[in-house]
C-alpha cells in the first residue's frame, strides 16, 4: 500500500505538529480491485498491508485515538440487478480484525448501510452514486450522522460504566 511507504519520522513529526486526538482510517474501495488477484480466495494479503499502515500511524502518533471505519457497500450490476460485492463483506471483516489487533475502535459502515444489498437501496434513495461505490452528498451526511449518533452512544454508555469512578486521564495531559 503507499500509504505504508510514507517515511516514519517525518509522517511522526507531521502528526505531532498538528496534535492530532484521533487519527480516522476510512478506505479500502480501491483495494476491492483486488479481489480477482491476489484477494481472491484470502484477505491475508490485505491484512497484512492494511496493519502495516496502522502500525506506521499508530507509532508516529501513539498518544491519539484510532478509528477505523470500514468500507461502505459497494455494488455490481448483475443480470439487471444491483447487488452488493462479494469482497465487501470479506474486507469489513478484515478490516475490524486489524482494528482489534492495533487497539483501534471499528465502525461497521457496511452494516451501518444496511448489510447485503445496501448499495442498491442505497442507489435508489440518491444515497450512492452511480459508480455503485461512491456515497452522493446525502450518502455522505447520513453516514456522518451514524457515526455521530455511534459515537455518542458509545460515549454515553461509557459515561455510565465511568459514574463515580475517576477518569482515566492523567495530570497534564491534552484534552
Amino acid at each position: 500500500s503507499r500509504l505504508g511507504e510514507h517515511d516514519p519520522e517525518h509522517l511522526a513529526g507531521q502528526l505531532r505538529h498538528r496534535e492530532i486526538d484521533l487519527m480516522v482510517f476510512t478506505f479500502g474501495g480501491n483495494d476491492m480491485t483486488r479481489e480477482q488477484s491476489d484477494l481472491k480466495r484470502t484477505m491475508d494479503p490485505y491484512i497484512e498491508d492494511y496493519t502495516q499502515v496502522i502500525e506506521l500511524f499508530r507509532k508516529a502518533a501513539p498518544e491519539a485515538a484510532c478509528l477505523i471505519m470500514g468500507p461502505v457497500d459497494h455494488g455490481e450490476r448483475l443480470d439487471g440487478r444491483v447487488k452488493s460485492r462479494e469482497i465487501v463483506a470479506r474486507m469489513t471483516e478484515a478490516q475490524r480484525q486489524v482494528a482489534l489487533a492495533q487497539g483501534c475502535a471499528f465502525f461497521d459502515t457496511f452494516t451501518a448501510m444496511g448489510g447485503e444489498g445496501a448499495a442498491s437501496r442505497w442507489k435508489s434513495e440518491g444515497l450512492l452514486s452511480g459508480d455503485l461505490a461512491h456515497p452522493t452528498t446525502k450518502g455522505h451526511k447520513l453516514l456522518g450522522s451514524m457515526l455521530y449518533r455511534a459515537l455518542m452512544v458509545g460515549y454515553a454508555e461509557f459515561r455510565k460504566e465511568m459514574a463515580g469512578k475517576p477518569m482515566p486521564v492523567e495530570l497534564g495531559t491534552r484534552l
